[in-house]
């Protein structure tokens, strides 16, 4: 007797999902990452992993995302206030917990990259036995305590240079102005094709795992200026994408072998709740 009152309700319900928008615009400072987010400052145009699927997804879930092209230095200083809503891409780290809700969607794991082909490194110790190396990295970059201390190791031995994103790596390498660096592939991958080096510094690379590190959950903050409710509604889409598969299929169509290195799917039992 009280079945199709019952099933009435989960048509309700379901439809109340279905139909769940967010409340506001969301903001999504776009700093270059490689393949994930591209930024051209000329045309102000934003595309890339990440906006393709944001903006394929923004209907179906009624949230619109609006993107503003900011240095990497600015996006972090906009989740620190709460301007930026949404932070793409990112590792996790005790520090932006405290600002945001992370959803990972992936594993990313640092490697060794290097523009020295002829010397043999899978190390931290194999590169400080070249001190003469020049080693640069992002200073904004974060990829837990095990990428913190070598990184502290390369600084004592006087090899490391701080710049403000990949894009200068690239640009340095390819002037034979350094010789190292130690980043996502994907990131450095990305970069040297939207500078046009993959002819030049791109056949001269090599993307090297090393044991000194290890894979890390990477994926989205939600700021904690966002209303709860618009957290989990963007809390759905991003579940459908691992659901569907979505994100990982972007990364298979958009990146060869080497940048793919360092990236790992996230398992399930990892999957956000």
């Amino acid at each position: 007797m009280q079945l199709p009152a019952l099933c009435l309700a989960f048509l309700l319900l379901a439809s109340v999902k279905i139909h769940a928008a967010c409340s506001q615009t969301v903001l999504v400072p776009a700093a270059p990452a490689g393949k994930f987010v591209i930024a051209n400052e000329q045309t102000h145009e934003v595309s890339g992993v990440y906006p393709k699927l944001l903006r394929q997804s923004s209907k179906r879930v009624g949230c619109t995302f609006k993107f503003e092209i900011v240095p990497r230095a600015r996006m972090a200083n906009m989740f620190q206030t709460g301007e930026g809503q949404l932070i793409i891409p990112e590792s996790q780290t005790p520090e932006k917990d405290r600002l945001g809700e992370f959803v990972p969607l992936f594993y990313s794991t640092p490697l060794i990259i290097s523009a020295r082909p002829e010397l043999h490194l899978s190390s931290i110790d194999d590169i400080l036995k070249h001190p003469q190396l020049r080693v640069n990295i992002v200073r904004s970059y974060d990829w837990g305590e095990a990428y913190r201390k070598a990184i502290d190791r390369l600084r004592k031995a006087g090899m490391v240079e701080d710049v403000i994103d990949a894009a200068v790596i690239a640009k340095k390498m390819d002037a034979d102005r350094a010789d190292i660096t130690i980043m996502s592939a994907h990131i450095l991958y990305g970069n040297v094709q939207t500078l046009g080096l993959d002819t030049t510094l791109g056949k001269r690379l090599r993307y090297i795992r090393s044991n000194d590190f290890e894979p890390i959950p990477s994926g989205v903050y939600l700021s904690n200026s966002l209303p709860a409710t618009d957290r989990a509604q963007l809390k759905i889409m991003l579940q459908q994408w691992l659901n569907s598969q979505a994100l990982w299929r972007e990364f298979q169509a958009t990146l060869p072998p080497d940048g793919l290195m360092s990236l790992t799917p996230l398992q399930a039992q990892h999957r956000p709740n």
